[in-house]
């Protein structure tokens, strides 16, 4: 078995590309890795038409999709593997009507499968608390 940073040194060492880094880590990881009973998901940012394949390539468990990926595409993937995403940091920001059109588009879209709602890639430091407050409270089924 090897650990996360052994894979990452052998990724390293066999020179692979940064773009095809993360997908080469992910595989050696989730064959040999100390947890194999555990659930990955994978995060690869900026994959566009390559998630599919990325998925089936590295036999992730869960997709975590950027704010770019269309709502279609990521329930096409949701019928293979659990999806996780993907609210645009700057709608968080935003706030208000942005914030729950962007919400409840998400929800409709994606929540009748197997589904994590999560942003689409971290909080801005300039996003406001009661935005995120606003946002559990209108995931989790209470309007704000």
């Amino acid at each position: 078995m090897v650990t996360f940073r052994e894979a990452a040194k052998r990724v390293v060492e066999e020179g692979i590309s940064p773009t095809m880094s993360h997908q080469r880590i992910s595989q050696l990881y989730l064959t040999d890795g100390d947890f194999p009973e555990v659930k990955v998901i994978g995060f690869p940012r900026g994959a566009g038409l390559g998630l599919a394949d990325y998925a089936r390539d590295t036999g992730v468990d869960g997709l975590s999709l950027d704010w770019t990926v269309p709502l279609a595409d990521a329930h096409s993937l949701q019928r293979r593997l659990t999806v996780q995403g993907n609210l645009d940091p700057m709608r968080l920001m935003a706030g208000g009507r942005v914030l729950d059109a962007a919400i409840d588009r998400i929800l409709e879209a994606l929540s009748s499968g197997s589904f994590i709602f999560n942003l689409g890639h971290g909080i801005l430091p300039e996003t406001p608390i009661a935005h995120v407050e606003r946002l559990v409270a209108r995931v989790r089924g209470r309007d704000a």
